[in-house]
């Protein structure tokens, strides 16, 4: 009795996991991190300089391509459960994780220059908060 519980529950664990990460389920995953931080760049592409933005977009254009190489590799294999399976053992759903990683990096370095763009605006108006006080206590 206890060995088939095991047995069963082990199956169903095995399931799960394959389940969660095979190539379709975790590929949605990379396509909406990527719409996201497309989405976000060019919130942002008007506001910086561009020589800023130059290494960006060009990892970006790398990670769209490579997630669209992923994307028919994988549409490739969803033929069958079987392809599926033996895209996930050849290390399909491990190539799409690490794109994904590649596309949270980027997210990161997006965030951080609006927040070092947001510091500098912040000091800017500190500046010219103070000029302005400057020149209103001058006056009196």
């Amino acid at each position: 009795m206890n060995i088939g519980c095991t047995v069963i529950a082990s199956v169903l664990l095995v399931t799960t996991i394959i389940g969660a990460v095979r190539p379709r389920t975790v590929m949605v995953h990379l396509d909406t991190s990527i719409g996201d931080v497309s989405a976000k760049f060019y919130d942002i592409e008007n506001s910086f300089d561009a020589t800023k933005l130059a290494s960006i977009k060009g990892t970006l254009m790398d990670l769209q391509i490579r997630g669209l190489e992923l994307q028919e590799s994988t549409l490739r294999t969803s033929g069958s459960p079987l392809k599926e399976l033996c895209a996930f053992f050849r290390g399909h759903s491990l190539s799409i994780i690490k794109c994904i990683q590649g596309v949270h990096i980027l997210d990161a370095e997006i965030e951080i220059l609006k927040a070092q763009e947001d510091r500098r605006r912040v000091k800017a108006g500190e500046r010219l908060e103070r000029r302005i006080m400057r020149r209103v206590n001058e006056a009196e």
